[in-house]
């Protein structure tokens, strides 16, 4: 099933305080954008969400979860918003498995491994700089980094 970005970035914060896997909307974006990929391979194909991410200066970015996130600048992040609908346990456990891996990274390292993904560096700098859905896939088949 295909969730909204907002409901996994809701549950990714809640794991994330559940487990004291303590994150920032930096990080936050990061994750999504590394989950959406590993999910993608994991499915066949699915989506973990259809949001469009956009290459912004510090990587990849999901506009609607950043509004969601942004008055917390690089605190870490506490509470989540208010999720349009609730993940079910398989995915759920699929985030929480992603926050594990990601634990030990900071939110520089995972820009830094952002910037070098051909999604984030063929759109930086375009006067769209929305990363199109087939790069997303394409980098989920065929890894650059």
């Amino acid at each position: 099933m295909t969730y909204s970005a907002k409901s996994i970035a809701s549950s990714l914060v809640r794991l994330s305080n559940e487990h004291r896997l303590w994150i920032s909307n930096l990080k936050l974006q990061k994750i999504l954008y590394f989950s959406w990929l590993e999910y993608f391979r994991r499915t066949g194909g699915e989506h973990l969400f259809d949001d469009e991410f956009q290459a912004w200066k510090y990587g990849p970015v999901v506009p609607v979860v950043y509004r969601e996130y942004w008055a917390n600048a690089a605190n870490t992040l506490f509470v989540p918003h208010r999720s349009p609908e609730k993940v079910d346990e398989k995915t759920e456990a699929f985030l929480l498995e992603m926050l594990e891996e990601f634990e030990d990274m900071t939110s520089s390292d995972l820009v830094r491994l952002s910037h070098r993904t051909k999604p984030w560096t063929n759109r930086i700098g375009k006067p769209r700089n929305t990363i199109p859905m087939k790069d997303m896939e394409e980098e989920a088949r065929h890894p650059s980094i």
